[in-house]
């Protein structure tokens, strides 16, 4: 009876703490904050009514439950891709899984718009988030897609000793000339998840600080970023949900994954170990992910330190020379990223950068009651808006001259 009653409690406290988190939110909405500098996409919002408060159902007023609901049980499409390996000079290689836009009633018409989409941390075109993704912005934004999948990741092969690293944009940049190479009449834009969107506004900022070579990419979203990655690995994770449980189990997974990797691969940095610089059963050997990553940083990658690795692969240091269009969408309740460490007032004083905070949403979900995702609509009419201002821009040029 004790333990009954002990489960009674439990069960009516839970239903308690979703009933008021939700009626809390069902009055105002999900909008927080709205930080739109683009007057063209404001107009546009308001005309489509897309920048409209979605109300998150009784079931999912949580963050976290939300979040998990999003990525492992709402069902996603099946689409097909067809994967293209981009090689580098170095002797590595990326890939790209492409989703082409089809037009049923004109099976031969062909888009001129490019998405290129980076997905989270340890996802790829298998990931339902993702495959929700690409099916929206195929299908209702009629663009082609090309999920990147970078060095050694979603089944790419490693064929050189040499790893990504999420400090040097080195590889992206030679990953969107391709694409802009092999498709020279298309227009460009990408839309980034969480670590994703992080890689995506570094090499934005990247490109935009150097000036010389300006990126072809003319329009980018970002999901839930994570902006600093120092913080965001040493913050402390409270009520009502510790996630250090499912963090851990994360990280131990993600080692011993990238383990098996480098064991499969061993004999590129056995067969020159010189070149290589480090002994890779000594990084093996390494117990715990402390450790692990150290070794990467400092033996690796050959930083000063881990601190220094993730303070140099963190968009939010660089937010100040993006000059790219760019949508933030970010929210408050996500139990991976805190609003804490968000760049605010970085992001208020870049004109280039376009906010939206929402009170709920969680990590890369933005579900409203219908089951639907709240911000693809949105990116959709941020980024159509931005390829229409710069063609008016590209069509007034050409008649000036």
């Amino acid at each position: 009876r004790k333990v009954n009653k002990m489960w009674g409690t439990l069960v009516i406290a839970t239903f308690v703490y979703y009933f008021y988190s939700w009626y809390n939110k069902r009055n105002d909405g999900a909008l927080s904050h709205v930080d739109i500098k683009n007057t063209e996409f404001s107009c546009t919002l308001r005309e489509k009514k897309a920048l409209r408060s979605f109300y998150v159902p009784f079931c999912l007023s949580n963050g976290f439950v939300q979040t998990l609901f999003f990525n492992y049980f709402l069902p996603a499409p099946n689409l097909k891709f067809e994967r293209e390996i981009i090689e580098f000079e170095c002797g590595g290689q990326a890939s790209l899984d492409w989703h082409r836009f089809l037009d049923p009633s004109n099976p031969n018409k062909k888009s001129n718009v490019i998405c290129l989409v980076f997905p989270a941390l340890g996802t790829s075109c298998r990931t339902k988030y993702v495959r929700h993704v690409v099916n929206y912005f195929a299908q209702q934004g009629g663009m082609d897609c090309a999920v990147l999948n970078v060095r050694g990741s979603a089944g790419t092969e490693l064929t050189s000793h040499h790893l990504y690293d999420i400090g040097c944009s080195k590889d992206i940049h030679e990953i969107v000339k391709h694409v802009q190479k092999t498709n020279k009449h298309a227009k460009l834009v990408g839309i980034g998840a969480s670590m994703g969107s992080n890689i995506l506004v570094k090499y934005l900022c990247d490109t935009d600080s150097q000036g010389s070579e300006k990126t072809p990419i003319q329009a980018a979203v970002s999901i839930s970023n994570p902006f600093n990655l120092y913080e965001l690995m040493n913050r402390e994770m409270n009520w009502p949900f510790n996630l250090s449980y499912f963090r851990n189990m994360f990280e131990d997974r993600f080692v011993q994954w990238f383990k098996r990797r480098l064991r499969k691969f061993s004999h590129l940095f056995h067969a020159d170990p010189d070149n290589v610089g480090y002994d890779l059963d000594e990084w093996l050997e390494t117990d715990n992910i402390e450790d692990f990553c150290e070794f990467a940083a400092e033996k690796v990658f050959k930083y000063e330190s881990f601190e220094q690795y993730l303070q140099l692969g963190s968009c939010g240091n660089y937010i100040d020379t993006l000059s790219t269009p760019c949508l933030f969408v970010n929210a408050l309740d996500d139990p991976v990223v805190p609003k804490s460490i968000i760049p605010h007032e970085k992001l208020k004083r870049n004109k280039f950068a376009n906010v939206l905070y929402t009170e709920s949403g969680g990590h890369i979900a933005f579900l409203d009651k219908s089951m639907r995702c709240w911000f693809m609509p949105v990116a959709k009419a941020f980024l159509e808006t931005c390829l229409e201002k710069d063609s008016n821009c590209t069509a007034k040029d050409e008649s000036s001259s």
